[in-house]
């Protein structure tokens, strides 16, 4: 069987985890929306045009959860579909409650930080809002339960997990997440199954929720005493002369924490412009010799006590085993990065000569250290990060390399050849 479906897309996850548990074979071919689902052969298959599709020895079906149903009824034995008719129908409800319940504010929520919808302020209160009564809903259900119906894992679990897997990695902070204490306990127990980790790997809860490029602060409302309305900011006034008058209290200043900016702000002025460097890396040609020719501009350009190179190396390249999901979690990587757009550049690769897929790449820093940058992004924890020395001619041609590779069909990078190519700048 074939599974057609967007890069990470969370509806395929639960169908994917599935044939894990049913022992199901399904190949996961290259696919591109907006490009493959247009054309005449995808539309006989969902004349939709609409992804996930599965095609099956029998033909063709469509909508996740009629794809995901379609593999756990395959298997009978693994009980995916509850061990009895009513364990069926409790399953059913929960993975209806999933459609209408938990994925719409999830998708509204998550959506314009993944930069597939505009940023949309009363959309995303009300997302939150909904996703707590669901939350609500889903602890107390679960306080007396491990799983979701019966005593083992079954499609409810699955459906219910693969619509939490992005708010729980993105939006959904320890703050969000404390009154739901039954709900996380459950997410990690899932996540640690054998069959899911198969599929998507290790799943980090989120420590610090993102915000959609672009979206409002969190803040009082406008008009309000927190927006700095004018009935707000007026002073009651004393009489002249009157009686006692209270002594005015000394407001205490408050200390704003200091931010990234601040700090690079602090620095020394560097003669190096990063913003002159990303415009000379993107004005020449998209072929290997060009990109050298601005990584040679740099050289002559580099500011080494302003900026340091970086070479970046994922920790659990092992885990890597499903093309989408790794170069999902790139993307992923370089959006939890925004913080330092200002002040850094990089290119990640995904390679692979054979199974399992390889990240690494290259970084361009502000600053002599890291630790700005994996205070913006914590998941920058997972990576090695080797610094580059000025005389360090093996380390710049591995630099020089990375960033000069992939734009041309069959290049490679480190002895392996290139799957997909993402820059940061």
């Amino acid at each position: 069987m074939k599974l057609y479906t967007q890069a990470g897309g969370f509806r395929s996850f639960k169908i994917l985890i599935a044939a894990e548990y049913a022992g199901v074979a399904v190949e996961v071919p290259d696919f591109k929306v907006g490009e493959d689902n247009k054309k005449p052969e995808y539309l006989a298959k969902n004349p939709l045009g609409k992804v996930p599709t599965l095609e099956t020895p029998e033909g063709s079906l469509f909508e996740s959860n009629a794809c995901a149903r379609y593999i756990a009824r395959l298997r009978p034995d693994k009980n995916l579909y509850g061990e009895t008719f009513f364990e069926s129908g409790q399953v059913d409800s929960w993975i209806d409650f999933c459609s209408h319940e938990v994925e719409l504010p999830a998708t509204m929520w998550v959506y314009p930080i993944m930069g597939y919808l505009p940023p949309h302020e009363v959309a995303s209160e009300k997302a939150q809002d909904d996703m707590k009564r669901a939350l609500t809903v889903l602890n107390n259900h679960l306080a007396s339960r491990t799983y979701m119906v019966g005593k083992n894992v079954t499609l409810a679990d699955l459906a219910l997990f693969s619509a939490l897997y992005y708010p729980m990695k993105l939006v959904l902070d320890a703050k969000f997440r404390k009154p739901y204490g039954h709900v996380e306990r459950w997410f990690e127990t899932i996540a640690n199954q054998p069959e899911v980790l198969a599929v998507i790997g290790a799943t980090q809860v989120c420590k610090k929720a993102l915000q959609a490029p672009g979206a409002a602060a969190a803040g009082g409302k406008k008009g309000g005493a927190a927006a700095g309305g004018k009935k707000a900011g007026k002073k009651a006034k004393g009489k002249k002369g009157g009686g006692d008058q209270k002594p005015k209290e000394e407001k205490k200043k408050e200390v704003k924490p200091e931010t990234i900016k601040d700090r690079m702000n602090k620095l020394p002025k560097s003669t190096l412009t990063l913003d002159e460097w990303k415009r000379t890396f993107s004005g020449v040609d998209r072929t290997e010799a060009s990109q050298r020719t601005a990584f040679a501009w740099l050289m002559e350009n580099m500011d080494w006590e302003g900026y340091t190179l970086w070479i970046q190396e994922y920790k659990y390249n092992d885990e890597c085993k499903m093309s989408f999901m790794t170069c999902n979690g790139v993307k992923g990587f370089q959006q939890r990065t925004e913080e330092m757009r200002k002040y850094a550049f990089g290119m990640m690769h995904v390679t692979c000569e054979a199974s399992p897929f390889k990240v690494r790449g290259a970084w361009l820093v502000r600053g002599d250290n890291m630790e700005d940058f994996k205070q913006a992004n914590d998941e920058a924890e997972y990576y090695v990060w080797t610094k580059v020395a000025k005389g360090d001619a093996a380390a710049l041609a591995q630099v020089d390399d990375c960033w000069s590779a992939g734009w041309t069909e069959g290049t490679t990078y480190g002895g392996e050849a290139i799957y997909d190519s993402f820059e940061f700048k």
